[in-house]
């Protein structure tokens, strides 16, 4: 839906990038700039605000301004389609009424990337010196023992020097990907706007990753549709995606098993609505018991902890998909059977107007 009204006053609001709103003494919904029809679910101009916004502190706030003819300024919260934080100032001015024939307007800022860089970086010094410890107490046993007991051990000095460098890359991804997981939360609320198309993008990853375990090792088995319309994305977010899900198909599928990838039209995404790509991503391997697959997507959650440190995970593979997928107004989905396998499913919208 979008403003049918092309007079001056609105011709105006449209010169804002924020959202901008006019309500009349009423509280009905006189205009509305695009990006307020772009953020919020606005039903209809002319009707009461609480229809288009169910936020209770607005709704009140907005009241009072109207009775009172005060100005004032408040936070609010969205949840959908992502989560937001809003600074709304609610103006009422006797201009308004001369210009517009209205009471109250409406001016939104966007303070999201504000509150997440601090939360972000609060969680971030938690996730990293909690994730350290370990790795950095076993380098200190190390260099002790390298400088006492097997000073003289070649044997001894050649294992150790292994381990610390194994211990050191692990590190070193843990930051990378806590340092894209930071990234990526920060510009949560702004919408890609690259054409991608899908079908490319993943026969890019399967080439890489035919390359990297050489072809004897897995066998990619591509499944599509003939006919995939491009989506609105970032090319290399969603690479990161599947180059992750594939990453751990791989990883925890059985030797030798079939990695099957899948593409198909929905014509409703789960949880969401709408139209919408799926891609599914299939491994035959151990099953994921249902207590864990709620918690998959958790930062640093881990089914076996001693495994995944084996195989280079850092716990925080499944945080970014979900964190990059939120971005792009999609969804992950996970399913797993006993004695068959799992399956990682990604929904993309493919009109992503919200």
């Amino acid at each position: 839906m979008s403003n049918t009204n092309d007079s001056p006053e609105m011709r105006l609001l449209e010169v804002f990038p924020s959202p901008v709103m006019i309500l009349t003494e009423k509280r009905e919904l006189k205009y509305a700039n695009s990006a307020a029809f772009e953020i919020f679910n606005i039903r209809a101009l002319g009707s009461d605000l609480s229809l288009s916004i169910r936020v209770p502190e607005l709704l009140e706030a907005t009241s009072l301004a109207i009775k009172e003819k005060k100005h004032s300024e408040i936070e609010i919260s969205l949840t959908v389609p992502v989560y937001r934080v809003l600074r709304a100032n609610i103006i009422s001015n006797a201009n308004l009424v001369e210009f517009f024939n209205a009471s109250i307007m409406i001016v939104f800022l966007d303070i999201t990337s504000q509150i997440f860089s601090d939360k972000v970086r609060q969680d971030f010094i938690t996730n990293l010196s909690h994730e350290l410890k370990s790795p950095l107490s076993s380098l200190i046993g190390i260099i002790e023992t390298l400088s006492g007991p097997a000073r003289d051990d070649e044997n001894a000095r050649l294992r150790f020097l292994k381990l610390m460098k194994d211990e050191t890359h692990r590190m070193k991804r843990m930051v990378d990907d806590l340092l894209s997981l930071a990234k990526i939360e920060g510009r949560g609320s702004i919408k890609p706007k690259d054409q991608i198309n899908i079908i490319q993008l993943l026969n890019t990853n399967q080439e890489l990753f035919l390359a990297r375990y050489k072809k004897n090792l897995i066998d990619f088995n591509m499944k599509q549709m003939t006919e995939i319309p491009n989506i609105t994305g970032d090319q290399d977010e969603l690479m990161k995606v599947f180059q992750n899900l594939i990453d751990n198909a791989i990883k925890y599928g059985e030797e030798n098993s079939l990695v099957i990838i899948e593409v198909f039209m929905v014509t409703h995404i789960p949880d969401l609505g709408g139209k919408g790509l799926a891609i599914s991503i299939f491994n035959k391997g151990e099953d994921i018991a249902p207590e864990h697959i709620p918690r998959l997507t958790e930062r640093f959650y881990r089914i076996d902890k001693s495994r995944s440190r084996e195989l280079g995970g850092t716990g925080l593979g499944l945080s970014i998909v979900k964190h990059i997928l939120v971005r792009h107004r999609g969804i992950l989905k996970i399913e797993s059977k006993k004695g068959y396998g799992s399956t990682f499913i990604v929904y993309l919208p493919i009109n992503n107007s919200h």
